[in-house]
């Protein structure tokens, strides 16, 4: 059996290419979301950003989330924030949990900050790169070898055997660039954020606005959206970066 290998290697070293960034990756379009019109009505209104629901190992996630969020809103200059410190002080006064709250509770919330509107968040994931570094280690499996039986044959054979073991040898080099490509465009461990938000009307208790998105650090259209180098690497190892990131596009969606 003979394998041509030209068409094989133009077909990986072509994909080599694109996962390389070669090829221009376009960068990542947020696209889970809705929002409705009667939104339009609360621009320059009051706005209050409650503390998200943290649903991770990471205790720091949940404070840190809603305040990046809440940065990200602000930046958008569509909406009257109310001050974070108000929105604590309420909830030390009112003893209320920070950890969950159903939408009825924060309506009253919202009623008793003087906002139009309550935005509710869920931060579903929170890894950092160490922690998912710890899963892939765990997960690692044994290679298995694999044998070529030798047998002896006539010279014709042993040519063809010869130029099947060739190109077999430098396919098999070739896929091994290409998974080594794959794995540190796709697979190599890296920070992952991901994050729900909605917003609720105070008066008629209408959802305007929803969007949930995960950003892993290490994705090609993920890193596309940044502009640098040093951005691109401080995606997979920088949590908090990372979230800025995701926080800012969830944020751009009410645009």
């Amino acid at each position: 059996m003979r394998i041509y290998l030209k068409p094989l290697s133009l077909l990986l070293i072509l994909s080599l290419f694109n996962l390389t960034g070669c090829v221009g990756t376009t960068p990542y379009r947020m696209n889970n979301f809705f929002i409705t019109d009667s939104i339009n009505k609360l621009e320059q209104t009051k706005i209050a950003v409650l503390p998200f629901e943290n649903l991770t190992a990471n205790k720091q996630a949940g404070l840190s989330v809603t305040d990046e969020f809440n940065l990200q809103l602000g930046k958008l200059g569509k909406f009257d924030l109310v001050e974070r410190i108000r929105i604590d002080e309420l909830f030390k006064e009112q003893d209320l949990p920070k950890d969950r709250i159903d939408e009825a509770t924060a309506v009253k919330i919202g009623k008793m900050l003087g906002a139009q509107a309550v935005v509710l968040g869920v931060i579903t994931k929170y890894k950092s790169r160490e922690q998912e570094e710890q899963i892939a280690q765990s997960q690692q499996s044994t290679t298995i070898p694999v044998i070529i039986e030798n047998k002896s044959c006539s010279k014709k054979e042993d040519k063809e055997e010869g130029d099947w073991l060739s190109a077999l040898l430098v396919t098999g080099m070739i896929i091994t660039i290409v998974g080594g490509i794959v794995y540190i465009s796709f697979l190599q461990p890296s920070a992952e954020v991901g994050i729900s938000v909605r917003m609720i009307d105070v008066e008629t208790g209408q959802q305007l606005w929803q969007a949930r998105d995960t950003f892993k650090g290490n994705r090609p259209s993920i890193k596309s959206l940044v502009t640098t180098k040093e951005e691109r690497k401080r995606l997979r190892k920088d949590i908090d970066f990372l979230s800025r990131l995701l926080c800012q596009e969830l944020a751009e969606t009410l645009k």
